[in-house]
């Protein structure tokens, strides 16, 4: 069995630039993804064939993601499992709502159903949710739940604090005619409740419209819900059971380390002890920005990630993956302005035209290459002599053209930021 409950650290966070005196303040691991204010996440209980035919095409047009938990026997009575293939490769999440819906689940109702929606999906299956919210009291369940699953959901009615440890019992709150979520003012009212809570809001919902299935939501009050939320994504980030559970796991569990700062570019390790295999989710760090600095970009092993600044340009934010590589910040735009040519091979020269190294030689080079002292080529071109460095990473490189006579040039590179 594979073991998906890790000892959590507790994160650290460390040294900035030596002129700063806040250094304990630097760093900020924000509590939901993109820095939203909440998270919000739309389930979906026993493979109902309204879910499919009316939700999913509303939460697609959106762009929005769902979590469906399935019945697996029931699930191959009703013959749905292309159905369920076709939502997992669309990014929504499958996850487990045991083998034949018991009151209590037992252990072979955790296990073998996960394994089952793994090999008709294709996909991991992460998270499970309870029949009738019924957490399961048999010793070997609960120890079957740390080991198959990240996380479980329950129906207690409540909002979920960003820092909850207990992971296995995710309350979620009950939609339709059975529920206190009847319409879309009841789910905007629930939007606010969390965002002014900053809080994670799980629905649960079972019958679209009428069927059935049991407490039946309608599919236009969920239409103005949806509208709502893919409008205002700074506030809300809609996402599966499973993402948000991730999320968790790996804020609680990582830790932001700065290595070294210069006024042009500063490096930082975000290290987490869970399983990288796994955990491997981006989660959004805020950094106060460095005095002297009006823009920055961020790099995660040698690769742009995904970072912006607030209005007044006073903090940082970025995504980074915990353990896939450090992490270096540069002071602007990134830009070239020195180059060392160690090499006394004449047979080309470079010159620098701001973003660009330029590549000049008698003869045109069939290929040209740029890598980094490992050997990784980050660029790599058939077509010109020029190689565009916006956004490659500052440090040592390996500059090689290749000629039609199978003979080749080399220049060792230093890039810098400015």
């Amino acid at each position: 069995m594979r073991k998906l409950l890790t000892t959590v650290v507790t994160a650290a966070m460390c040294a900035s630039l030596a002129a700063e005196t806040t250094a304990t303040s630097v760093y900020t691991k924000c509590n939901w993804l993109n820095d939203a204010t909440c998270a919000i996440t739309l389930t979906f209980d026993d493979g109902l064939a309204n879910q499919f035919s009316t939700m999913v095409p509303l939460l697609d047009n959106y762009g929005l993601k769902g979590t469906f938990y399935i019945v697996t026997d029931w699930a191959e009575r009703d013959g749905i499992w292309p159905e369920l293939r076709r939502l997992s490769d669309n990014g929504h999440e499958i996850g487990s709502h045991t083998l034949t819906h018991p009151t209590i689940s037992g252990l072979d109702e955790l296990v073998r159903s996960r394994q089952i929606l793994e090999q008709k999906t294709g996909k991991p299956c992460l998270t499970v949710a309870y029949p009738y919210c019924n957490l399961p009291t048999d010793p070997a369940a609960n120890a079957a739940l740390e080991e198959n699953y990240i996380s479980g959901r329950t129906c207690s009615g409540q909002l979920v604090a960003h820092n909850t440890t207990d992971m296995y019992n995710i309350s979620s709150i009950v939609t339709g005619t059975e529920g206190r979520i009847k319409t879309s003012d009841d789910m905007l009212g629930m939007f606010e409740n969390a965002r002014d809570e900053k809080r994670w809001c799980v629905f649960l919902t079972h019958e679209i419209n009428k069927g059935s299935g049991y407490s039946p939501t309608q599919s236009r009050e969920f239409k103005k819900a949806l509208i709502y939320l893919k409008n205002n994504p700074n506030s809300y980030w809609v996402a599966t059971f499973a993402d948000v559970s991730k999320y968790i796991r790996e804020n609680r569990a990582s830790t932001v380390t700065e290595l070294s700062a210069t006024q042009d570019r500063i490096v930082v390790s975000v290290t987490c002890k869970l399983d990288s295999a796994l955990y491997d989710s981006p989660i959004t760090i805020r950094r106060a920005m460095p005095d002297g600095w009006s823009a920055a970009e961020v790099t995660q092993g040698g690769e742009v990630v995904k970072s912006w600044t607030d209005k007044n340009h006073t903090c940082i934010y970025f995504n980074v993956v915990p353990g896939a590589g450090d992490v270096t910040i540069f002071n602007g735009a990134m830009r070239v302005h020195e180059i060392y040519d160690e090499s006394g091979d004449e047979r080309m020269s470079v010159t620098l035209s701001d973003d660009f190294i330029i590549v000049n030689s008698d003869a045109p080079a069939s290929r040209l290459e740029l890598s980094d002292m490992s050997g990784r080529v980050v660029f790599s071109s058939s077509d010109g002599n020029v190689i565009p460095v916006r956004k490659v990473q500052g440090g040592s490189y390996v500059l090689r053209a290749f000629w039609d006579d199978n003979t080749s040039s080399a220049r060792k590179l230093y890039l810098s930021a400015r």
